[in-house]
């Protein structure tokens, strides 16, 4: 069996309603090798698409070479325009730089009524193709590069399979790459529909009917089917194979092994297993492509770029002829298609909601999706009326086993890897079970591959989730799978702790956090909902209370870790400890030293309880620092004097300790030291490959020379480090690296580009922390930039805004942050007070970030 890959087009394209008549289609081909194989092209819309294909154009660019709309283009191809006017047409053609033949059969088309057998030319030969193909009554939305691969792979092999999840579109798909060869077989394209079976032992006699043969009754119906298309060019549509897989398979064998002129593309949620198959996993519609950043909503030009969002506008636009796809809607649409996963069925059920919902009502209402998205059409089988039923059909196929290990899937909230799931399941299977069961699952389509990092991780579509979170519950066996699924992660990640502490590298530490969140975030509420406080703050203490503050989230890891030290009772001092620890670490990154400063000590106190010499250091290397930011220089010296007389056991202890000495050396004022100290820490994180924490000293240097008056070097040394920060998603440091650059270049006049800095800033913390001190500080950089560009009113409004944050979340700044509250206030200055009383009135979060950015 070879795996097919397969690419999503970036620029979906539609297709115009196909329109081949059930038992033969009969066109006019112009005469020339040049338009061989257009005689499946059976009306204007599908003609233009092929001929656009052809020149591998998007719809986009075709629109941008005949002066058009990409609407329009997509509605011709829609047949939604039946009649297109001649001017329009000329356009087309000399865009596309059609030859007269095909020049002639566009314009003959655009002539003929909508659904008419295309006479493209008074003078030619008429050809007959036998086939049975089902007439679509909707249009055929997205697939350009699929149909192409597709079609290539059907070129290549005699028998490809297309394997997917149930809805995703696989009959569509192999109808439309089935009516494309239409002019290639000469003994015909037949359509087998296996759904209706009830067992396997109908399969020749049902592929025999869609093909018109006859064949014996009573004896050997395979062989007959065989002996009888033996010498016969043809290609065998064969649907919905999952059911009736064993015999299928043994069906297709026989054709493929004996029928040396058939070929076969068929369709089930599995392979089927036969020699020489080609599988072609067929993916989701594309779904529109979001900012990484920023707070610019979608527009409806851009989701049009997703099949998935043309899709849902097209049904919905035949449920209710007002709806329209418009920039205010686009993002909510955007947002529906993203939650059914770009499933084309979900889509489908979902969209005639349109009659009765607009999309924000829609949207509230997929949480009970199961129940929201049925429809009652007498075309459809029972299995796609409802979204419960479409799964129920994958699921009812599925061995004891394989229920289990599906069911306990549902735990989690995104990707995960074989051993996670193997570790989740109740009673456990041995490995060697897990994997067949595993690999099971994956060949039905019920669990996704997700091949995007160095290691294989998997994933099950929103909506098998919820399917599978329903299931479990309906087992009551939730309870006992979040169970295991909190002591895998906790497990998982005092590993990987241990193996930051030995080394000092944590970019592994930090990846693994990054890639776990969503589960995270399940384990630690489960945790603390069910009496598993213990276990949770196992998983929490182990995660590095930093990794929150690298992917832009301190808040949130600054109030979870506060949570289960509150929970916890005080029989558990050393975890208490680190607890407190990585609290006050991120409590001073947030600029919250008040709160930093008592976990701190409250570390400390919990750490000597424990007696663990090595939290004892810890613990007192993190007061140190936290000190330091108090500007309590004494204490902070005590602490660090007594941290060094412990023994330091790890790379990462030795690092802590260096970081408090330097600065503790630049809050006293010995800044060449500090400066000193940092390029030794560099130096000796480089030679670790500890790159992240490498960025955090070379930040920290920048602050230094910065203070010393060092400003070039500052500049440098941020400059240097920002393409790897953005690039590793250090959204933490890379909003903080961001808002010092903006202050030294306000520092040395260069106002244009420390507004471009802070900007970025702003945006960055605003989307993903908006309680962290560098939104603060980001606006009081606009703020500043704006008052000595001249606009009081507007700089003292931010400044309002910060001033009053500042007090709630008791914000202490250190010197890069004072420096520019100091020249704002002193930018305003009486000016400032005046303009900021003309507005009394207090913004919101959002009106001043829109404020300053405007």
């Amino acid at each position: 069996m070879q795996e097919l890959p397969n690419r999503n087009a970036r620029l979906p394209l539609v297709t115009g309603t196909a329109c081949w008549p059930r038992e033969t289609c009969t066109v006019t081909e112009p005469n020339g090798p040049s338009t061989k194989n257009f005689a499946e092209i059976v009306d204007f819309g599908t003609y233009l698409r092929r001929l656009r294909i052809e020149q591998q154009l998007s719809q986009s660019e075709l629109a941008e070479r005949a002066k058009m709309s990409v609407e329009a283009i997509s509605a011709l191809e829609r047949g939604v325009r039946k009649r297109p006017q001649a001017g329009t047409v000329d356009l087309l053609c000399a865009a596309l730089g059609l030859d007269s033949d095909r020049m002639r059969a566009l314009r003959e088309l655009s002539r003929l009524a909508p659904r008419s057998v295309a006479r493209v030319a008074a003078d030619a030969t008429t050809a007959t193709f036998q086939n049975n193909l089902p007439l679509n009554l909707t249009s055929f939305v997205g697939r350009e590069t699929e149909l192409a691969e597709i079609g290539d792979a059907v070129e290549k092999h005699r028998l490809v399979t297309l394997v997917g999840s149930g809805g995703i579109g696989k009959t569509r798909t192999t109808l439309q790459v089935a009516a494309a060869r239409l002019d290639r077989t000469s003994g015909g394209v037949w359509f087998v529909e296996l759904a209706p079976l009830t067992t396997g032992d109908y399969v020749p006699a049902t592929i025999a009917q869609a093909m018109k043969l006859n064949v014996s009754h009573g004896g050997d119906t395979l062989e007959d089917l065989v002996r009888a298309i033996a010498n016969r060019s043809c290609l065998l549509v064969i649907d919905n194979c999952e059911h009736v897989i064993d015999a299928a398979s043994a069906v297709v064998a026989a054709i493929v092994h004996r029928c040396p002129e058939v070929r076969v593309l068929a369709s089930s949620r599995q392979p089927l297993g036969v020699p020489g198959e080609a599988v072609y996993r067929l993916p989701p519609l594309t779904l529109p492509q979001r900012e990484s950043a920023g707070t610019r909503t979608l527009t409806a030009a851009e989701a049009r770029l997703s099949a998935a969002v043309v899709l849902f506008a097209d049904r919905a636009s035949e449920a209710d002829a007002r709806f329209a796809l418009t920039d205010d809607n686009a993002a909510t649409v955007a947002t529906i298609c993203e939650r059914l996963d770009g499933i084309p069925l979900a889509i489908e059920l979902a969209a005639p909601r349109a009659k009765i919902f607009t999309p924000a009502q829609l949207l509230a209402r997929l949480d009970e999706r199961f129940r929201l998205l049925t429809a009652d059409k007498r075309n459809l089988m029972p299995r796609q009326q409802t979204l419960r039923a479409l799964i129920d059909w994958s699921y009812d196929l599925l061995s004891d086993a394989e229920r289990t290990m599906f069911r306990a899937l549902g735990i989690f909230a995104g990707t995960f890897s074989f051993e996670a799931a193997a570790a989740v399941v109740s009673p456990k299977l041995d490995e060697f079970e897990s994997i067949n069961v595993f690999s099971a699952l994956t060949d039905k389509s019920l669990v996704l591959a997700d091949d995007a990092g160095d290691t294989k991780r998997f994933r099950l579509l929103e909506t098998t989730r919820a399917y599978a979170r329903e299931k479990l519950e309906q087992a009551s066996e939730l309870n006992a799978v979040a169970r295991l699924h909190l002591e895998y992660l906790r497990d998982l990640f005092q590993a990987s702790v241990a193996r930051r502490e030995s080394t000092g590298n944590g970019a592994a530490h930090e990846q693994l956090f990054a890639t776990e969140l969503d589960d995270v975030r399940v384990a630690a509420d489960f945790a603390l909902r069910d009496g598993e406080v213990g276990r949770g703050a196992e998983m929490l203490a182990a995660i590095n209370g930093i990794s929150w503050t690298h992917i832009g989230h301190g808040s949130e890891g600054l109030a979870r870790l506060q949570a289960f030290r509150d929970a916890l009772g005080a029989d558990r001092p050393a975890l208490v400890a680190l607890l407190c620890a990585w609290i006050a670490v991120l409590a001073r990154e947030l600029g919250r030293r008040s709160l930093a400063g008592e976990a701190s000590a409250m570390a400390v106190t919990c750490a000597r309880a424990s007696g663990d010499s090595s939290l004892i250091a810890t613990a007192l290397a993190r007061h140190a620092n936290t000190m330091v930011s108090l500007e309590r220089l004494d204490e902070a010296q005590a602490a660090l004097d007594e941290a060094e007389r412990y023994p330091a056991p790890s790379a990462m202890q030795q690092r802590r300790i260096l970081e408090a000495r330097a600065n503790l050396q630049r809050l006293a004022g010995n800044l060449d030291e500090a400066v000193r100290t940092w390029e030794i820490s560099r130096e000796q994180l480089r030679a670790l490959g500890a790159s992240g924490d490498e960025r955090v000293a070379t930040v920290c240097l920048s602050e230094c020379e910065f203070q010393r008056g060092n400003n070039a070097r500052a500049i440098e040394l941020i400059e240097e480090l920002l393409p790897s920060a953005r690039t590793a998603a250090d959204w933490g440091l890379y909003t903080r690296a961001l808002c010092d650059l903006a202050a030294y270049r306000i520092a040395t006049g260069a106002l244009e580009r420390a507004r471009q800095c802070a900007e970025e800033a702003t945006r960055l913390a605003f989307e993903r922390d908006p309680a962290s001190s560098y939104l603060v500080i980001g606006l009081e950089i606009l703020a500043l930039n704006h008052a000595l560009s001249g606009e009081d009113l507007r700089a003292a409004r931010i400044a309002r805004f910060t001033a009053a944050t500042d007090r709630a979340i008791g914000l202490r700044r250190d010197f890069v942050a004072a420096s520019i509250l100091e020249r704002l206030q002193n930018a305003l200055g009486t000016a400032g007070t005046i303009a900021g009383n003309i507005h009394r009135g207090v913004l919101s979060a959002e009106d001043i970030v829109a404020l300053a950015l405007a």
